[in-house]
């Protein structure tokens, strides 16, 4: 099993491939109502901030995590989907969230934030086994955008959400 922190190096490193970007459209998936054991809803980011779709718990930890530092300007659900052409086939790739953020925590820099940052989460066990795809999805956004991307996964978080590594504590 590979260390969180190198998967998390290797994916801040783009490849030289090249995908051909068929579209970048924002808002195009939905988070779909829950009829499973996923837990999805709205955060309530705070005033001022329209709350926040997520689906699943994990994503709802790390919204609650990032909406409590003041630097945070923006947190949208879903952002864009991303159309690309791989190896002959189309595929397409929607990050779970878009931070803006008016200063970079030293905390959030670490995970490879920027002031505009695409953020996948993902718990640890399933980011490790889909590193590969994790790889091409990255290089996608970072080529379609021109913006950074993170990984934040469960190991980000601690067990008591009153105490967080993401956060600095």
């Amino acid at each position: 099993m590979c260390c969180i922190s190198d998967l998390r190096g290797r994916l801040a490193v783009p490849n030289d491939d090249l995908y051909e970007i068929e579209g970048v459209v924002p808002d195009y998936r939905r988070i779909p109502l829950s009829r499973s054991t996923h837990m999805r809803g709205w955060y309530p980011v705070r005033e001022g901030h329209p709350a926040v779709a997520f689906e699943s718990r994990l994503e709802c930890r790390v919204i609650s995590v990032l909406a409590r530092y003041p630097q945070t300007v923006l947190i949208k659900s879903q952002p864009v989907t991303i159309f690309y052409r791989h190896d002959g086939r189309a595929h397409r790739y929607t990050p779970d969230l878009l931070v803006q953020l008016s200063e970079v925590p030293l905390a959030l820099k670490a995970l490879g934030f920027e002031a505009l940052t695409f953020v996948e989460v993902k718990p640890q066990r399933r980011a490790i086994e889909a590193e590969g795809t994790l790889r091409r999805q990255f290089n996608v956004v970072r080529q379609a955008t021109g913006h950074a991307v993170a990984l934040v996964t469960d190991w980000d978080l601690l067990p008591d959400e009153t105490e967080e590594r993401l956060y600095g504590f």
